[in-house]
């Protein structure tokens, strides 16, 4: 059983981290995408309640102006109330003429409903532009949090992709190694690899040079690391060495061993001679 290796292990670590990184950074993200879109539905719906009030005080102030007006014309008086860039003033008679002083009581009470509405509206216009402030920041903070969750994704999209590759490349290597170590085990034939005789107690391997075990050709054809017949020619090796045994076949069945013959590995193979 082969035993991860180090940078096998410091791969596939790597490929687990970038994938809990992508994960978590994908989550998160979509979680702030979700508080953004309620922080800005919060602010669009008080931007909207704001818009209704202003309304709403337009329509008191444009009404304490015509009643103001009305009034004044009916009784051939000065207009008390007088209305600069958009602000109301309100020029009060207390004493004088009674008409002047019934109708300036009059338009009073129109204009403290006035002046209160503003003065309520002013509060609440303050709150809800500071809740305004206040969620735009929250909105920008989860961009930024998001656009970092970004570059972490694609920091770890990098990072899987090293630690994948590392381990097709580690992977590589294993099989190469797994390919060389059974190509160095030697290949035990049944049949000798030059004249084709089956290995038995009567037909052994050969030795090598070294004293190692052939387990390709018997010892009549391989003997110290050399061919006995020293050629690289088939049918003169067949003419050679395994005259005497084929003289006695029929001409089909010396024919199908001679075929079998050319077809092992010395006569195929590049072998020194």
């Amino acid at each position: 059983m082969n035993m991860p290796s180090l940078p096998d292990n410091i791969n596939r670590l790597l490929i687990l981290f970038s994938i809990i990184i992508m994960a978590y950074c994908f989550l998160t993200t979509r979680e702030n995408e979700d508080k953004a879109g309620i922080l800005i539905d919060d602010r669009e719906e008080l931007r909207d309640s704001i818009n209704s009030k202003r309304t709403h005080l337009k329509l008191i102030k444009d009404d304490l102006i015509y009643e103001s007006s009305v009034m004044a014309q009916k009784y051939k008086i000065e207009n008390p109330i007088i209305d600069k860039d958009s602000v109301i003033v309100f020029d009060r008679i207390t004493v004088g003429d009674t008409t002047e002083v019934l109708v300036s009581d009059t338009i009073s009470k129109l204009y403290r409903n006035y002046k209160n509405n503003y003065g309520l509206l002013a509060s609440q216009i303050d709150h809800w532009s500071n809740k305004i402030n206040s969620d735009n920041s929250k909105i920008r903070n989860l961009n930024q949090e998001n656009v970092i969750f970004l570059v972490g994704v694609i920091i770890a999209g990098i990072a899987f992709m090293f630690g994948w590759n590392g381990v097709l490349n580690q992977q590589l290597i294993q099989d190469e190694l797994t390919k060389r170590q059974l190509n160095e085990r030697p290949k035990y034939h049944n049949v000798c690899q030059s004249c084709g005789k089956k290995f038995n107690s009567m037909v052994g391997y050969s030795n090598n040079q070294d004293g190692t075990k052939n387990t390709s050709f018997c010892n009549s054809c391989f003997k110290e690391g050399k061919f006995v017949a020293e050629t690289s020619d088939v049918n003169a090796f067949i003419s050679i060495a395994l005259e005497e045994e084929l003289k006695n076949y029929s001409v089909k069945k010396r024919k199908n061993i001679e075929k079998k013959i050319k077809k092992l590995e010395r006569w195929v193979l590049p072998y020194d001679s």
